[in-house]
């Protein structure tokens, strides 16, 4: 009867540490939903709610916007006349798109082509995944690129004041 009592009570007592370390685990648990982490590394906009605002479950308002800025997407637009000589270089994954801000150069390729042509503007979007290491570039910021959509290979290069323009169309002078 000692023996079972015995028995007994190393089991309580196993149970009890058991049921400690799970109200120890609930607790760390608990502690996490006390600080919020973002998704995503970025940059916040205004803080939306502050100390004392009544915040409700599942509310419109949210407490930040995190905007992702490295890498940073820029979406442009180029002429649909065009879209054959896009299509080439995508597929062969050449078509560099290069941004110059504050005084450094960005460059990457074009990763993505719409799939509907703006019929309005007559163009269509195209996009590029830029690193954006330095943090220049800003969602939002208008910047001007250039996209080289094809390549000459072997090709005479004049410069644009060279050319002439004549009554059968363009000329150069020959020395």
């Amino acid at each position: 009867q000692q023996r079972d009592q015995a028995v007994a009570a190393a089991k309580g007592g196993r149970a009890t540490i058991l049921s400690d370390q799970a109200a120890i685990d609930l607790a760390r648990q608990n502690l996490g939903y006390t600080l919020i982490r973002s998704p995503v590394d970025g940059k916040t906009g205004v803080i939306q709610i502050q100390p004392g605002n009544l915040v409700a479950v599942n509310g419109s308002t949210p407490l930040v916007v995190v905007t992702q800025l490295r890498p940073i997407v820029v979406s442009f637009a180029l002429p649909q006349d065009k879209l054959g000589a896009i299509q080439t270089q995508i597929a062969t994954g050449r078509l560099q798109v290069t941004i110059p801000v504050g005084g450094v150069t960005e460059n990457a390729n074009a990763d993505f082509v719409s799939n509907i042509v703006n019929q309005a503007a007559g163009t269509i979007e195209l996009r590029a995944t830029f690193p954006n290491k330095d943090r220049l570039l800003v969602p939002g910021q208008s910047v001007q690129l250039t996209a080289a959509i094809a390549t000459l290979d072997n090709a005479l290069v004049v410069p644009r004041d060279a050319v002439n323009l004549g009554p059968d169309g363009s000329y150069v002078f020959v020395v």
